[in-house]
């Protein structure tokens, strides 16, 4: 029996480790579209960052099928630290600011504020402070 308890630990711990293998990120789903993601402010790899933190958070239960995702540029960037500098952020004082725009359709039932069945055009707004991750500061109707 000892013999016994022994593996049902080993195997047990083994999937346990398994299991979080997996954890972290979520993938990006293949049908979505990325567009614009030229920047001279940023490189690729910084917006995808961004990107995958939108990913990581969305709720397709809340929200329905993310379909595209497209940055909006250095300048619309740019203008938008201000504001993100004025949002009710404890001690955040971001010096960069990554703005795009999501477009998704809405569940068919249960979409919560959202009209059923429906596309939208989202703005979703990321700030950080020096090369810092990426917060999302809002999101919301373009």
């Amino acid at each position: 029996m000892k013999i016994g308890k022994r593996f049902l630990i080993a195997f047990l711990a083994a999937l346990l480790m398994l299991g979080m293998v997996g954890c972290g990120h979520r993938e990006l789903p293949a049908d979505v579209t990325l567009k614009d993601l030229d920047s001279q402010m940023f490189s690729r790899q910084e917006l995808m960052d961004a990107v995958q933190l939108l990913v990581d958070d969305w709720s397709p239960k809340e929200f329905g099928t993310l379909q595209s995702i497209q940055y909006l540029g250095d300048e619309t960037s740019q203008k938008e630290l201000d504001y993100c500098n004025q949002l009710p952020h404890k001690g955040a004082d971001f010096t960069q600011c990554a703005v795009f725009r999501v477009q998704f359709h809405s569940p068919a039932q249960g979409a919560g504020t959202l009209n059923p069945d429906y596309d939208y055009h989202w703005t979703w707004t990321f700030a950080r402070i020096g090369d810092k991750p990426w917060k999302i500061v809002s999101y919301g109707a373009a």
